[in-house]
This record gives C-alpha cells, structure tokens and sequence, in this order.
C-alpha cells in the first residue's frame, strides 16, 4: 500500500510540475503578445497626434485662403510678386 501511495504522489507531483511548466509558458507568450501590442498602441497614438496637427494646420491654410491679405503674401513669397512702387532687394541666403 505504501509503494501505491508513493506512487500516486509521484505521479501527482510529475503532473502538477507539467502543468505549472504550461501555464508558465502561456503566460510568457501572452506577456508578450501584451509588449508588442503596447509598444505598436504607443507608436499609432504618436502618428495620431501628428495627423491631427497636420489636420489642424490645413484646415487653418484651407480657412486663410479666403483671406485677401493671406493670398498676397503667399504669392508674395512663392512667386516673388510684388506690389506696385516695390524694389525687391536679393540677398546672399546661408
């Protein structure tokens, strides 16, 4: 009856020892699954932010576009207009 007894423990031991190796096991693949999901979340919450910048900034343009006196000196400064009595002096850049 002994040699059952031990038998038996052994036995329950092996199998609680395996089970716990499993569990260990799954629990480090889905911490790890977690790390890269987290790491990715942070990585679109930036992209997010700069998007909605980026959005705020066009929107404004697209708003200024209406404005007489924005559209004078965007074409002022992109295709060198100027207004009439104007002398434009070009200075050596950096």
């Amino acid at each position: 009856q002994r040699k059952v007894h031990l038998r038996r423990r052994f036995v329950l031991a092996a199998f609680m020892i395996a089970t716990v190796i499993y569990a260990m096991v799954c629990f480090h693949q889905q911490y790890n699954k977690y790390t890269t999901a987290s790491a990715s979340l942070e990585k679109t919450q930036t992209q997010l932010a700069s998007a909605k910048t980026t959005h705020q900034n066009l929107k404004q343009e697209v708003k200024d576009l209406g404005d007489e006196s924005y559209l004078e000196k965007l074409v002022r400064e992109k295709y060198m207009y100027t207004k009439d009595g104007e002398i434009v002096f070009n200075l050596p850049g950096e």
